[in-house]
């Protein structure tokens, strides 16, 4: 059994999914989806890291994937999609699979758009039958901008993530949503309809034939019923997801833009199966599977079939995956079921004996190869070293037992005995102190630092931010263990601060920005930077308040961690770290 973790960023979001697959079962183990803010991706490239970073951070704290031990050595297998992440079908001569790489760069110059410095490089091939040494074969070469690529490694890293794959969107799509059984007649259609893009890939029992990107989607609808309607995007597109429904109203004006930006995808989305058609005009398209967002327009499966020849069906990459207990509906046709293809896919691996396209830069995958050997090297030196200590430990033991023998040894001893009562007071004393020790300490361990979280309040508090109102509460400490002791021995304490994460207090805030929409603005930067410090946590805001004259005003709930503890705990145990 092998489990794997895919990971989509999209223009809207970022999702991540781990799978299991034992032979031909498949169970989706944990998924999770962070929204982006707009413009964060556009095209397919990362235009925001740190919104990418956070939202990748707050997909890992679902608990199912946060349990599954998802640590910094975790591998994670990503995507690229967009106008600079292309496929195109060549002719290369026969070569094994390990060798297919170096092979298509000769030949990929004359297909590729890129600068040569620029571009990353992968293929597999698109015939399942092995040719004659030195005979052509049909390859599916896969590209990439390098510029689309390292911005991706760079935030994958930054969250302690190890990227293990680069593929294509549309490879991900066929492996979780495309009928790989060779004995069907006919290639089959899969259409993802994106925020931003739309792909058009099509396969033949698990092989890519044709792949092309549309820039277009499920936005320019959006965009269409906000012109109509002057009005935002973000209530265009909650408008978009009623529009056309019969038990919602909406202005005819909006239905009508929909229609319009929606014919324009049909048409393009139509255009790619006649180029197909006409193209390869031996071979005829069994039926087209759609997916993602965008498809979920009310009528634009109707349309989309009116358009085509062949039949039209929603995709279901939640089908042939069981994820039941991943705490979200899983049911096919439900909303996940929209979005989840390309994480899920990422996740599932090739059928055995196909290569996979990868288009990890070769100086990252030689780093991460050095990183491996380098490591196994220092793991054989430390085990050696460990096993040299043992024998002269050993050694040791044995001058050391045979000293233990001697007379004049156990003549020390007894002398030694003979002095200790003239210290018992010494003991006594050492017992006093680490009894006060315990009392201090018990007394001091939760309380809260109340000038460093003023001066941490302030850290993260714009210029244009004033504090109205202050009401802080220490949390109810939990039980301290006592110090316990014997006649014997020295009395023993177990005292430690909070946890970083452990809430030790509460603050109430009146907060007051300026006026306008500025205000609003000031409280997203105060948030945001108050999170980000990661002293505090949210609890409570009250709804904003604001006009164009008079300012923004709120109150929010913060509890404060640990990581804000006393520091009168070092006082009586100096090994605890000063607070500045």
């Amino acid at each position: 059994m092998s489990t794997n973790i895919g990971l989509e960023i999209s223009a809207t979001a970022v999702r991540i999914a781990k799978v299991s697959v034992k032979g031909h079962h498949k169970s989706l183990i944990a998924f999770a989806e962070a929204a982006l803010p707009q413009g964060a991706v556009v095209d397919g490239a990362i235009v925001n890291p740190d919104a990418v970073a956070t939202a990748i951070k707050q997909c890992l704290t679902v608990p199912r994937l946060k349990s599954g031990g998802l640590q910094k050595t975790t591998s994670v297998n990503l995507s690229v999609s967009g106008l600079r992440a292309i496929s195109r079908e060549i002719e290369v001569p026969s070569v094994p699979d390990n060798e297919l790489d170096e092979a298509v760069k000769l030949q990929a110059i004359d297909f590729i758009p890129f600068p040569a410095e620029k571009t990353l490089l992968s293929a597999r091939r698109i015939s399942s039958t092995q040719a004659s040494p030195g005979q052509p074969i049909k390859v599916m070469l896969a590209a990439a901008h390098s510029d689309l690529v390292y911005p991706l490694l760079d935030v994958i890293s930054s969250v302690d993530l190890i990227p293990k794959n680069i593929d294509l969107a549309s490879s991900a799509l066929i492996r979780s949503l495309g009928d790989n059984i060779t004995t069907r007649s006919g290639p089959e259609a899969i259409v993802s309809v994106g925020a931003d893009l739309t792909l058009v890939v099509i396969h033949d029992a698990g092989r890519p034939i044709f792949v092309r990107t549309i820039s277009e989607g499920g936005n320019s609808v959006t965009k269409a019923i906000a012109a109509s309607l002057d009005i935002p995007l973000s209530d265009a597109d909650n408008i978009k997801k009623y529009v056309g429904r019969p038990d919602r109203h909406t202005p005819p004006v909006a239905v009508a833009a929909a229609r319009d930006a929606s014919a324009k995808l049909i048409t393009e989305i139509k255009n790619s199966i006649d180029y197909f058609t006409s193209t390869y005009s031996g071979m005829q398209i069994r039926r087209l599977l759609i997916t993602g967002g965008g498809s979920r327009l009310t009528g634009f499966i109707d349309r989309l079939t009116q358009a085509l020849p062949i039949p039209v069906e929603r995709a279901s990459c939640l089908k042939g995956v069981q994820g039941e207990k991943i705490g979200q509906d899983t049911a096919p046709g439900s909303q996940l079921d929209d979005v989840a293809a390309v994480a899920i896919g990422l996740a599932i691996p090739e059928p055995p004996n196909i290569k996979r396209i990868n288009l990890l830069p070769p100086d990252f995958v030689s780093s991460k190869k050095l990183k491996h050997t380098s490591r196994l090297i220092a793991v054989a030196v430390i085990v050696i070293i460990l096993i040299l200590a043992g024998f002269y430990g050993y050694k040791l033991l044995g001058i050391h037992n045979a000293e233990n023998v001697v007379g004049h040894d156990q003549a020390q001893i007894n002398q030694l005995n003979a002095t200790i009562p003239k210290y018992n007071y010494v003991a006594i004393e050492a017992k006093e102190l680490i009894t006060d020790k315990g009392i201090a300490l018990s007394a001091v361990a939760d309380e809260v630092n109340w000038p460093l979280v003023l001066k941490s309040l302030n850290t993260t508090m714009p210029k244009q931010l004033i504090v109205t109102s202050f009401s802080g509460t220490t949390a109810s400490a939990p039980a301290t263990p006592q110090p316990t002791s014997t006649s014997s021995s020295t009395p023993t304490q177990s005292y430690s601060l909070p946890l970083p994460t452990q809430v030790i207090g509460t603050l109430q805030l009146g907060l007051k920005g300026v006026s306008g929409n500025s205000g609003y603005q000031t409280f997203y930067n105060w948030a945001k930077a108050t999170y980000k410090y990661g002293k505090f946590q949210y609890t409570n805001y009250s709804g904003i308040s604001s006009t164009a004259t008079s300012p923004a005003t709120w109150s929010a709930g913060i509890n404060i961690l640990g990581s804000i503890h006393t520091s009168r705990y070092a006082k009586f145990d100096p090994t605890t770290p000063v607070i500045p």
